[in-house]
């Protein structure tokens, strides 16, 4: 599914937690995004 030369990029949240937030990938037939939309019982407060 992913090509040889695909790109697979991850935002990850600014905080103790490291939450990835968001991920991009292409590939073969376009590209492919994911958005966090919610988060529940984390170790530590949200942003800090």
């Amino acid at each position: 599914m992913f090509g040889s030369n695909g790109e697979i990029i991850v935002w990850v949240s600014n905080d103790k937690n490291k939450i990835p937030v968001k991920v991009k990938a292409d590939i073969i037939i376009g590209t492919v995004v994911v958005e966090l939309q919610e988060v529940k019982n984390l170790c530590y407060p949200y942003f800090q």
